[in-house]
């Protein structure tokens, strides 16, 4: 019995930690988000559950308010009303004026009553609701990128927060504000492109992050939050330049003109009012951005409440498509470059494709993500490069310019530039490898005379028949030699790591080092990082914020699902899983044999 109870203990044991190395993390699925053909309030359709669901669509233009913006303008929040109160005239004294100031009361006490604060914990299940598509509370979309992804929280590992307002640039938390977990500026995000922007702010000039970088038009998106998060919380001190979180003025203002407000941030606005009680102004009426610094607002500019064209929002005229032509797949490389620098700005060309070209310039390795970007130039056409955005398969110092290479990927118009995005390296040949010579010609072999013609053989007589040979006994079968352990080429592993733990913390005088293992082969790689490289990140080490993450934060993302079995996971990484079974099993045996002393 007591052997029982003992096997009975290994094997929960063994379960307990061997189930989470199967765990699959959650995948992204298709980005399509189809146009919900909303053209009136009347048309939306709300999913009724805790709280109301984005039910908008991207880069759908909304040229209405919903209902609920329509019941949160009424009397003194009025336009009317509200558009009585004088603006300033400059960044400078824009928030001393009337209207900044009504304004933020507007959303700090919608009707006289509070905002409701959310904490940051608590968005986590909200997303759901604020950034889903079409009321379909199963996915959400992924700012930045667009994507549809799984909405069900993780720890932060399918989609984590991004602080459009990175904490480092002069959020505001405290008893009387808390902006840091503000559901309407707090982003579902992915975690790599949450680390690249960093605290980086938001602009088009070199040093800034440009949110349309990945061809999901945001720009608008992420110009209205920020004004939101500059008036309603008074954040006003870092808000523009590159200590600030704004290019310019201008640039804010063309961003908003450019980008309108499409039916998915209109749909996000009943959402957070449904939980927080108040709405972000600038969606619903943009208008007040150029109110608010002075500025005559752009009367050709589509806007949900239509103030800015009289009154009346006017929507594009929709374009009739053309009949569509029948696709050629471009197979030669200049077929390929032809088709490449055809497309227009965001587009990427269907199908993967493969060039070889040769090295012309190449910038530093990165470190982070083990890629680098160089620029080639196939069959000697200069005027027409391919620039390789992250290529993989590749180790640090192996390519050089010259050298020639073949990749493969897809391609991509990226603002202008035409690129393989993420390619794989298929071939390289360094311009180091010394040419084989052709191999010389061989003159012709001189023509011989013809063989004079020789007299015809005299008939010889048949061969008298040979008896056959007996037949000899088969050859016994020999067994087939066996197979010796290891012979076999090994691939080399694809690693896929896990997350980075660290061996020793970084210090002002001293880089520190964090490890993590590739959970196929076990193989260990380790990193030295500074103290600015922890500024950098924000939520589960990826938030956005250089100078205070959300690993270090108590209660946050970095202890929300993992605490429980780091110990377990560190040691299936380190040692492996036998190793784990043999240890779990040596122990339940002592104990079996402790028992029966």
């Amino acid at each position: 019995m007591k052997k029982i109870l003992g096997l009975s203990l290994i094997l929960s044991l063994f379960s307990a930690v061997a189930m989470p190395i199967f765990a699959q993390k959650t995948q992204t699925v298709s980005a399509a988000t189809p146009a919900t053909g909303y053209t009136k309030a009347s048309d939306v359709k709300y999913y009724e559950g805790e709280y109301i669901a984005n039910w908008g669509a991207r880069e759908e233009e909304c040229v209405f308010l919903s209902k609920y913006a329509t019941s949160f303008y009424t009397g003194s929040y009025s336009f009317e009303q509200m558009s009585l109160n004088a603006g300033g005239s400059s960044t400078s004294n824009a928030p001393d004026s009337a209207l900044f100031k009504a304004l933020q009361d507007m959303m700090e006490k919608p009707h006289g009553k509070s905002a409701t604060r959310t904490t940051y914990d608590g968005t986590q299940k909200m997303y759901k609701y604020t950034d889903c598509v079409s009321n379909n509370t199963s996915q959400v979309s992924i700012f930045y990128l667009g994507e549809m992804r799984n909405s069900k929280w993780d720890s932060g590992n399918t989609y984590n927060r991004e602080h459009t307002w990175p904490k480092s640039r002069g959020i505001k938390e405290g008893s009387t504000v808390n902006d840091t977990a503000d559901i309407m500026t707090l982003r579902a995000t992915d975690p790599r492109e949450n680390s690249s922007r960093g605290n980086t702010p938001y602009g088009e000039s070199s040093g800034f992050y440009d949110p349309d970088h990945n061809g999901e038009e945001i720009r608008g998106d992420c110009a209205r939050m920020i004004l939101y998060t500059y008036t309603r919380w008074g954040n006003t001190t870092k808000m523009w330049g590159a200590n600030g979180v704004m290019e310019s003025l201008s640039v804010l203002l063309k961003w908003m003109e450019e980008d309108p407000v499409d039916t998915w941030e209109m749909g996000r606005n009943d959402a957070v009012q449904s939980i927080t009680g108040t709405r972000n102004v600038f969606v619903d009426y943009p208008e007040y951005a150029w109110m608010l610094f002075g500025r005559s607002v752009p009367t050709n500019m589509v806007t949900p409440s239509g103030e800015a064209s009289g009154g009346v929002a006017v929507p594009d005229t929709p374009n009739v498509p053309d009949e569509p032509d029948t696709p050629t797949i471009p197979t030669t490389p200049t077929e390929i470059l032809d088709a490449a620098y055809d497309l227009d700005t965001g587009i990427t060309l269907e199908g993967t494709y493969e060039l070889t070209g040769e090295i012309v310039s190449m910038e530093s390795w990165n470190t982070k993500y083990n890629d680098v970007n160089l620029t080639i130039v196939v069959d000697g056409e200069a005027d027409r490069p391919m620039y390789c955005y992250g290529l993989k398969g590749v180790q640090q110092g192996q390519l050089a310019v010259g050298d020639t290479i073949t990749v493969s990927g897809t391609i991509k118009n990226h603002k202008g530039t035409v690129e393989f995005d993420k390619p794989q390296l298929l071939e390289h040949v360094p311009a180091s490898t010394p040419s084989v010579p052709d191999t010389p010609d061989v003159p012709d072999t001189p023509d011989v005379p013809d063989t004079p013609d020789v007299p015809d053989t005299p008939d010889v007589p048949d061969t008298p028949d040979v008896p056959d040979t007996p037949d000899v006994p088969d050859t016994p079968d020999v067994p087939d030699t066996p197979d010796v352990p290891g012979s076999s080429e090994e691939e080399e592993c694809q690693h896929q790591f896990g997350r980075w733990f660290v061996i020793e913390p970084a210090t002002e005088e001293k880089a520190g080092v964090k490890t993590h293992i590739c959970e196929l082969c076990g193989y260990e790689e380790t990193e030295e990082f500074s103290v600015e490289d922890m500024d950098s990140n924000e939520d589960s080490n990826t938030d956005g914020d250089s100078a205070d993450s959300d690993v270090s934060d108590s209660g946050e993302d970095s202890a929300d699902d993992s605490a429980p079995l780091g110990v377990a996971m560190s040691c299936q990484s380190v040692v492996g899983l036998p190793m784990l079974g043999l240890a779990v099993l040596a122990a339940g045996a002592l104990l079996i044999k402790r028992k029966e002393d």
